[in-house]
Formats: structure tokens, sequence, C-alpha cells
């Protein structure tokens, strides 16, 4: 993606200078890579609360000495270090102080596996000199209640933390108190970048349960197998959600295009500054402007950022529907989506396997998987049926993908899937086990099963 400043004046005179937008950013199949997102969450060892971004030992400081050990640099708003770069690699706060890795693009699942053994090893790093603090991957805070997490303060999330609310009740709880693991992907054309789309949203109910991550939230098993899923389907829905329609695109490009026209806007940036926008869909921002001021495509750029679809479409195919894992099952995560959308033969399976059912079993699937997980009926079967050919799948689409520089299989990434769907399992079915087996309020206990 260009830097904002590099397109900031490349005005747009109608929704017409957009069509052409994703075309643009297709690349060869010699140059598909995967990009890995991962974010954890930061809370004291004592309380298991969030870690603050204002306090002596909060996220701020933490940061800084992430950029001094391991030499990022540090990027700030006003005195405030809000993120860190390192050639392509970022690091960046969530809302709620989540730290996310933002790891830039490669080819393989083992360089994906080393990637986050890296990024692990230097939180560690922060915790031995940070001893009151540690580092969670999970899908949602353990302990801490929504009121008591401080804001990270970026502009941005003052305009978001105002403005979600208003459509999705839950809004602040997907911002403040959630984590995610997220895999991208590279498309060489608009019906590649259409099957592939397809593939993911077929498989979006299934991956969501396999996944599942967010069964205990303040202080108590929450009575959800992926709380974080059933807090997006209360999160602003003008902006998120499972977009099937999508599923019977014909031109994937414009339908999407009209999709993120038709979004209203949050905010642009100007002289450094957000300026937050009010009744207008980026659509109608192009058409007429807002306070005098003309759209460009740096605000259509800022603008896909702030939807949120299990599946979204931008520089490159995002999908975003996982709870957090610990970190040796981010690499799962990773290989599950490889194996289904770079591999034709996979892609196709998928397509074959799901040819029976509807949007409408999907959307029912959708909604009764934060609760059932692997148990949900899509059709006239339990997503635990379906996950395990999904498995299958991505394991024989992995083992097409070996190539001159690496010989070696992936699918070993998929075997503690395997593992897990051969007793019925999700992570969240692991902790409730190891819960059921801790004296009561043992928060140590919990606190270091979900320790990086």
């Amino acid at each position: 993606m260009a830097n904002y400043g590099e397109v900031e004046s490349v005005l747009l005179k109608s929704s017409k200078d957009l069509k052409h937008y994703f075309a643009s950013h297709a690349k060869p199949m010699c140059m598909h890579r995967i990009g890995v997102e991962a974010e954890f969450l930061l809370v004291y060892r004592k309380t298991g609360q969030a870690v603050p971004y204002s306090a002596k030992d909060g996220v701020g400081a933490l940061l800084k000495a992430l950029a001094c050990m391991h030499f990022y640099h540090p990027v700030k708003q006003g005195r405030n270090i809000i993120a860190l770069n390192r050639k392509d690699l970022s690091v960046s706060l969530e809302p709620g102080g989540q730290v996310e890795l933002s790891a830039p693009p490669v080819s393989t699942i083992f360089q994906v596996e080393e990637q986050v053994k890296q990024f692990t090893a230097q939180l560690k790093s922060i915790e031995k000199k940070f001893p009151r603090v540690m580092f969670l991957s999970v899908g949602i805070q353990p302990f801490s209640p929504l009121k008591s997490i401080e804001w990270t303060p970026k502009d941005r999330y003052k305009i978001m933390r105002r403005r979600l609310p208003e459509f999705g009740e839950l809004s602040q709880w997907m911002m403040k108190m959630t984590g995610t693991n997220q895999a991208n992907f590279d498309f060489s054309n608009e019906e590649d970048a259409n099957q592939k789309m397809k593939v993911a949203l077929l498989a979006t109910p299934a991956a969501a349960a396999l996944f599942s991550n967010s069964c205990y939230s303040e202080g108590k098993a929450n009575g959800y197998q992926t709380f974080r899923m059933q807090i997006w389907r209360k999160t602003d829905q003008t902006r998120s959600g499972y977009l099937t329609q999508f599923l019977k695109s014909r031109h994937l490009f414009q339908d999407y295009l009209d999709y993120v026209l038709d979004v209203p806007m949050l905010f642009i940036i100007r002289k450094q500054k957000y300026l937050e926008i009010q009744g207008r869909t980026f659509r109608q921002f192009i058409k007429s402007g807002y306070q005098g001021e003309k759209a460009t495509l740096a605000d259509f750029e800022l603008h896909l950022t702030v939807l949120f679809p299990d599946v979204r479409l931008k520089q490159y195919l995002e999908v975003r529907c996982v709870d957090a894992q610990s970190p040796d099952r981010i690499a799962s995560v990773a290989a599950f989506w490889k194996g289904l959308l770079y591999s034709e033969a996979a892609r196709a399976g998928v397509i074959k396997l799901f040819k029976n059912v509807s949007d409408n079993q999907l959307q029912s699937a959708y909604a009764a998987l934060p609760k059932l997980g692997l148990k949900t009926m899509l059709g006239d079967r339990v997503l635990l049926d379906w996950s395990r050919d999904l498995i299958a799948l991505a394991c024989s689409g992995l083992s097409e993908q070996t190539s001159t520089f690496e010989k070696r299989s992936e699918c070993p990434f998929l075997k503690p899937l395997q593992d897990d769907l051969k007793k019925g399992r999700t992570p969240a079915d692991h902790f409730l086990a190891f819960s059921k087996r801790q004296k009561p309020q043992n928060r140590f206990g919990i606190l270091d099963y979900f320790h990086i």
C-alpha cells in the first residue's frame, strides 16, 4: 500500500476514478505471498487487569523499550508513541492497548512460524525488563471489565469510540477487549480474487468455530466458545459482518467498490489531524465534498481501513474471523488459509463441497457458532464435519505448494488441528477442561495458560 503522503494529492472527481483500484493491486502468481497480523493482550501478572497506556510501566513505556531494544523506529502522535516500524514490519496499538504485529509478507508457513517466534521472543525480553507485566495470546481479555481498560491515545479511536456504538451495542467490546490472528493473501486478477473471496466466505463459519478461543472473560466462563465472534455480531453492522452477498458476485471489484462507497464515513486526515465526517457515504463525499474538503485517493484508502467484514478486500484479501491463538498455533491459522486459498484444486474442492449450501444456511450457522462452536449445524452436518473436510482440502492444497527453495511440506502445521478434530475439540474446549481442574479463581494458573 502506498504511504498516505504519496496519494493524498490525487483528487477523485467521480467514483469512476476508482474503477480500476483493486485491479491495480493484482500480482502475478510468482509474487503471491502470505501476510500475518497477530494481536497480543498486555496485562499485569498479579491481577490480570489490562495494562493502561499511561502508567509508568504502561503500554507507552513498553513500546519505547521495544523500540530501543530491538531497533524499531517509533511513530508518534504528539508526545505519545502509537506504533513502531522497521523496514516493512510494523507494531501498532489497538484501542484497548492490544499490541499488534503486522509481519511483512513471506512465501512459506515456515517463515511465518519464524516471524512469530522472533516477535514473541522480543515481547518476552520486554517482560524481563518490566516484570510486573505479561503478554497473553487469546481472543478476549480474561479478567478486565470493559470500563477498566484505558483507551489508547490515538485520535482515530476518539472518533470510533463515539460513532461505532451508535450502530452496535458491543462495538466498544470489539475495540478494547478482543484479539485476533489475521491472514492476508494476494490475487492475480478479478477472477482469482472472486474465487478466493468465495472460498474464504464459505469456510468462515467452520474456521471461526475451529479456532474458538474466547470462552473466558471478566473472570469467568462466558457461555460462548468464541465470544469474540458474538461481539462482532453486535458491532456496527453498517461496516462489518459476514458478507455472503459476494458469494454470487460476478464482478467482484465493482461490486465490492459499490459496497465500500455506500458505507458511512468516519474521518479523513488533513494537516496531520483527523477531521470527523458525519452524514456522508464515500460516494456522497466524492460527489459533494465535506466542509470544503474534496475526496482524495488517500481518503479512500483510509476509509477501507474502517470497514471490518470477516473477509475484506483491500490491496490484498484479508481473512479476519479467527480468535487469537497461542503462539504455536498462529502458523496453523496461516497454513489453514494458505492451503485453501493458494491451491486451485483446493479452491475448487471447497466450492464443490458447499455447492448445496444456501446463503441463509451459512448465515444461520454464523449466528449460532459463537455459542455452539463445532456443534453448530450447517445444512444437515455439524461444523465439526465440515472442518474435517476443509482441513483435508487444506493439507492437499499445501502439498501442491512446495517450491524450488522450500521442499518441506507445510502440512505438519495442520496436525494440531487434525488431532483436535479427532476428539471434536477447540482451543476453547481445551481451556474449559483445564479450568475445571483448577481451584476456584486460580487467576495465576489461567494467566499462565494464556501467557505467550
